[in-house]
């Protein structure tokens, strides 16, 4: 389960920073309403301690929020909101001048809850609002059949206000989840886009002991494979080759991203360039074994040129150049081959695979 859905059913805010904004100013605005009313109507004789220390007790939250908001336990806003809308059906005795306050306060906590909180929590929320109403129109009127108009009206809006903000904030949060999602995957070959790759080549770099290796692919005449076949085919070779250099590296963890037209890379976390190397030359084997098929029956044969390297002491840049400079000796060998490049220098114990003689397979050879 994901971050953003252990949000809507759990006690974490659909958004923290923004429940905590949005949280901080309904706070503020309860101690402006507060201090409002002791001074339009004065504390009440019986009530004067409760309502001072009700007061206190507001502005100490209020503090207490503003001074950790970035520190906040993820339930915070779902324990407050639970425990504060109760509380608002103990209002009429303690201000009977101002009991139809409690209705307009009910219904800025289930906006709040809806909106900013999990659908559970929200669910939660305008139930207790909906008994609070009860006991607000029982008070307010003493007539049963009164009361039981308020409470359907009240709770009925109460109900559909929660619902279509919940249903809302859902679709936003799934729109959300689609666009970053989107921007984290290639959308034609489904590997990482090349950011998100980036982002993991220099987590491994920070947070990996052993060396890191790294492999760019770079399939051999991609444009005369457009030029032959068309665009369509061009786009079925290129997940053709996602999913074989993916499924190649499956096994010893290695993660796969889309650097841009033709070109993959491959992260091997807690790997040597020799080792690097062995991965590549399987690859351009497999590859070279594996032609694409069409949908027309056409099998199109593909070869790749690696470039591998690896380090445990240089940054992303070094090793991308390490391992960019091992493509070119690749592809200045004549393509069809892996090379690696240890420490700036190619090293020619590491497998190189001869290419093969131009062989036709179905009704075009490789390109």
């Amino acid at each position: 389960m994901g971050r953003r859905e252990a949000a809507r059913s759990g006690w974490a805010p659909r958004d923290a920073p923004a429940a905590t904004r949005l949280g901080l100013a309904l706070l503020l605005a309860g101690v402006a309403l507060h201090v409002g009313l002791l001074v339009a109507l004065g504390p009440a004789r019986s009530n004067a301690t409760v309502q001072l220390v009700a007061l206190a007790a507001q502005v100490a939250t209020c503090a207490a929020v503003a001074r950790w908001s970035v520190r906040l336990p993820s339930g915070t806003w779902a324990g407050l909101v639970l425990v504060v809308t109760p509380v608002i059906g103990l209002l009429p005795p303690f201000y009977p001048q101002v009991v139809l306050l409690a209705v307009p306060l009910l219904f800025l906590l289930v906006v709040f809850s809806s909106h900013a909180l999990g659908a559970g929590v929200a669910r939660l929320v305008t139930a207790q609002a909906v008994l609070v109403a009860v006991r607000v129109a029982w008070q307010l009127h003493g007539d049963v059949a009164l009361s039981v108009v308020d409470v359907l009206f009240v709770g009925g809006v109460l109900v559909l206000v929660h619902g279509l903000l919940v249903r809302g904030a859902d679709a936003q949060e799934l729109l959300v989840s689609r666009l970053e999602r989107e921007a984290r995957y290639d959308g034609l070959t489904g590997v990482l886009a090349r950011q998100a790759f980036e982002d993991g080549v220099d987590r491994a770099l920070l947070g990996t002991a052993g060396p890191t290796g790294l492999l760019l692919v770079d399939v051999d005449h991609f444009k005369a494979v457009n030029d032959t076949h068309g665009h369509p085919v061009g786009d079925a070779a290129l997940r053709h080759v996602a999913e074989l250099v993916s499924a190649g590296v499956r096994r010893s963890g290695g993660v796969v991203g889309r650097l841009g037209g033709d070109e993959l890379g491959v992260l091997l976390v807690d790997c040597t360039a020799e080792v690097a190397a062995e991965r590549a030359d399987a690859l351009v084997r497999q590859l070279r074994a594996s032609p694409l098929r069409t949908g027309e029956g056409l099998l199109v044969g593909l070869t790749l040129s690696i470039g591998a390297a690896a380090t445990d002491r240089g940054g992303r840049i070094e090793l991308y150049a390490a391992a960019d400079a091992a493509l070119y000796d690749a592809k200045r060998a004549g393509r069809d081959r892996a090379s690696v490049r240890v420490d700036g220098d190619r090293r020619s114990g590491a497998p190189v695979v001869e290419p093969a003689a131009d062989p036709v397979v179905g009704q075009s050879s490789p390109l």
